[in-house]
């Protein structure tokens, strides 16, 4: 690794405290890959299902992308 690199790392360790809670930055990437994979797969399936009741498919796909968001940002910021 280059000495850019591993300064990054070493900041992301300090900065995130990736070390005491027993993880990495590859945990911490498939984790985040995880997290977008499913909110993107929601975005399409959700207004699929939801319009066959009714509901307009843009308000759904508007008000799943803002509470994905939302609940994203807050699990983030206190996680």
């Amino acid at each position: 690794m280059s000495d850019g690199m591993s300064s990054t790392v070493a900041w992301l360790d300090r900065k995130f405290q990736l070390t005491e809670r027993k993880t990495d930055i590859g945990q911490e990437f498939r984790a985040a890959t995880a997290t977008f994979l499913t909110m993107s797969y929601i975005l399409l399936v959700n207004p699929q299902l939801l319009s066959k009741i009714g509901i307009p498919a843009t308000a759904v796909v508007v008000s799943t992308a803002l509470a994905s968001s939302l609940g994203s940002f807050v699990a983030g910021y206190f996680g």
